[in-house]
Protein backbone atom coordinates (compact mmCIF):
# COMPACT_ATOMS: atom_id res chain seq x y z
CA UNK A 1 0.00 0.00 0.00
CA UNK A 2 2.67 2.37 0.83
CA UNK A 3 4.61 1.57 -2.18
CA UNK A 4 1.71 2.56 -4.51
CA UNK A 5 1.47 6.06 -2.47
CA UNK A 6 5.08 6.55 -3.31
CA UNK A 7 4.82 6.07 -7.03
CA UNK A 8 2.06 7.87 -7.14
CA UNK A 9 3.90 10.85 -5.62
CA UNK A 10 6.93 9.98 -7.88
CA UNK A 11 4.46 10.69 -10.86
CA UNK A 12 2.93 13.72 -10.05
CA UNK A 13 6.41 14.97 -9.73
CA UNK A 14 7.83 13.86 -13.16
CA UNK A 15 9.50 15.86 -15.93
CA UNK A 16 7.63 16.88 -18.60
CA UNK A 17 7.56 14.55 -21.63
CA UNK A 18 8.42 16.78 -24.82
CA UNK A 19 6.40 16.14 -28.27
CA UNK A 20 5.86 17.49 -31.37
CA UNK A 21 2.42 17.71 -31.82
CA UNK A 22 0.13 17.93 -34.99
CA UNK A 23 -0.06 21.92 -34.74
CA UNK A 24 4.13 21.92 -34.70
CA UNK A 25 3.61 23.31 -31.15
CA UNK A 26 6.22 21.46 -28.22
CA UNK A 27 3.65 19.87 -25.87
CA UNK A 28 3.96 17.48 -22.83
CA UNK A 29 2.33 14.21 -23.05
CA UNK A 30 1.75 14.50 -19.40
CA UNK A 31 0.52 17.43 -18.14
CA UNK A 32 -0.48 18.97 -21.82
CA UNK A 33 1.62 22.20 -21.03
CA UNK A 34 1.79 23.96 -24.39
CA UNK A 35 5.66 25.50 -24.55
CA UNK A 36 5.53 27.02 -27.81
CA UNK A 37 5.73 26.63 -31.38
CA UNK A 38 8.71 24.59 -32.88
CA UNK A 39 11.87 26.55 -34.10
CA UNK A 40 10.71 29.61 -31.91
CA UNK A 41 11.33 27.51 -28.33
CA UNK A 42 14.83 26.86 -27.21
CA UNK A 43 14.27 23.41 -25.53
CA UNK A 44 17.27 23.58 -23.51
CA UNK A 45 16.65 26.66 -21.73
CA UNK A 46 13.12 25.50 -20.62
CA UNK A 47 12.05 24.13 -17.02
CA UNK A 48 10.22 21.64 -17.35
CA UNK A 49 8.50 19.91 -14.88
CA UNK A 50 4.48 18.73 -15.22
CA UNK A 51 2.38 21.46 -14.26
CA UNK A 52 -0.63 19.53 -12.31
CA UNK A 53 -1.41 21.11 -9.64
CA UNK A 54 -0.67 19.44 -6.09
CA UNK A 55 -3.41 17.32 -4.35
CA UNK A 56 -3.16 20.46 -2.05
CA UNK A 57 -3.95 22.94 -4.26
CA UNK A 58 -6.44 20.76 -6.16
CA UNK A 59 -8.50 21.32 -2.49
CA UNK A 60 -7.49 24.50 -1.83
CA UNK A 61 -9.41 25.07 -5.72
CA UNK A 62 -11.96 22.75 -4.72
CA UNK A 63 -12.92 24.80 -1.23
CA UNK A 64 -12.99 27.66 -3.21
CA UNK A 65 -15.17 26.92 -5.63
CA UNK A 66 -17.33 25.64 -3.00
CA UNK A 67 -18.23 28.46 -1.20
CA UNK A 68 -18.19 30.58 -4.45
CA UNK A 69 -21.11 28.25 -5.74
CA UNK A 70 -23.09 28.34 -2.17
CA UNK A 71 -22.44 31.99 -1.83
CA UNK A 72 -24.22 32.76 -5.26
CA UNK A 73 -27.08 30.54 -4.12
CA UNK A 74 -25.95 27.38 -5.80
CA UNK A 75 -27.23 28.67 -9.03
CA UNK A 76 -26.61 26.59 -12.30
CA UNK A 77 -25.42 28.01 -15.60
CA UNK A 78 -27.81 28.20 -18.42
CA UNK A 79 -27.47 24.83 -20.54
CA UNK A 80 -26.64 27.09 -23.29
CA UNK A 81 -23.78 28.35 -21.20
CA UNK A 82 -22.73 24.86 -20.02
CA UNK A 83 -22.71 23.33 -23.62
CA UNK A 84 -20.18 26.47 -24.64
CA UNK A 85 -17.83 26.29 -21.82
CA UNK A 86 -17.66 22.67 -22.55
CA UNK A 87 -16.65 23.07 -25.95
CA UNK A 88 -14.22 25.90 -24.91
CA UNK A 89 -12.80 23.68 -22.38
CA UNK A 90 -12.16 19.97 -25.00
CA UNK A 91 -10.52 22.61 -27.15
CA UNK A 92 -8.57 24.23 -24.60
CA UNK A 93 -4.68 23.05 -24.42
CA UNK A 94 -4.84 22.22 -20.65
CA UNK A 95 -7.56 20.18 -20.98
CA UNK A 96 -6.99 16.25 -20.64
CA UNK A 97 -9.46 13.95 -22.84
CA UNK A 98 -8.99 11.15 -20.42
CA UNK A 99 -9.71 12.23 -17.20
CA UNK A 100 -12.14 15.01 -18.47
CA UNK A 101 -10.01 17.26 -15.94
CA UNK A 102 -8.60 21.14 -16.17
CA UNK A 103 -4.55 20.40 -16.02
CA UNK A 104 -4.35 24.39 -14.81
CA UNK A 105 -6.95 23.80 -12.16
CA UNK A 106 -7.10 20.19 -11.68
CA UNK A 107 -10.98 20.78 -11.61
CA UNK A 108 -13.55 18.07 -13.13
CA UNK A 109 -14.62 20.18 -15.99
CA UNK A 110 -18.27 18.51 -16.38
CA UNK A 111 -18.95 20.03 -13.11
CA UNK A 112 -17.17 23.29 -13.12
CA UNK A 113 -18.58 24.18 -16.42
CA UNK A 114 -22.50 24.14 -14.53
CA UNK A 115 -21.52 25.82 -11.88
CA UNK A 116 -22.46 29.73 -12.28
CA UNK A 117 -19.86 31.01 -10.29
CA UNK A 118 -17.03 29.44 -11.62
CA UNK A 119 -14.90 31.05 -14.20
CA UNK A 120 -12.02 29.34 -16.10
CA UNK A 121 -8.59 30.08 -14.47
CA UNK A 122 -6.81 30.96 -17.93
CA UNK A 123 -9.34 33.57 -18.39
CA UNK A 124 -11.38 31.89 -21.56
CA UNK A 125 -15.06 32.09 -20.08
CA UNK A 126 -16.44 33.70 -17.52
CA UNK A 127 -18.68 33.39 -14.41
CA UNK A 128 -22.52 34.17 -14.22
CA UNK A 129 -23.33 36.14 -11.13
CA UNK A 130 -26.67 36.39 -10.28
CA UNK A 131 -28.31 39.99 -10.15
CA UNK A 132 -29.47 40.12 -6.42
CA UNK A 133 -32.35 42.54 -7.86
CA UNK A 134 -33.91 39.37 -9.74
CA UNK A 135 -35.23 37.94 -6.50
CA UNK A 136 -35.25 34.59 -7.28
CA UNK A 137 -33.36 32.39 -5.07
CA UNK A 138 -30.29 30.90 -6.94
CA UNK A 139 -30.61 27.07 -6.15
CA UNK A 140 -34.39 26.73 -7.55
CA UNK A 141 -35.25 30.00 -9.25
CA UNK A 142 -38.47 30.14 -7.00
CA UNK A 143 -38.90 33.67 -5.70
CA UNK A 144 -37.58 34.55 -2.08
CA UNK A 145 -39.57 34.54 0.15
Amino acid sequence: MQRAVLIKRMKMNLECELRQDRKNRIKCINCKKVYGKVGEVDISKLSTSCSKPSIFQMSKNLATSTIKHLANGAAAASSDQQKLRFSICESCDFFDADSKRCNSCGCFVNIKVTWASESCPEGKWDSEKLSKASGKCGGCGRKKT
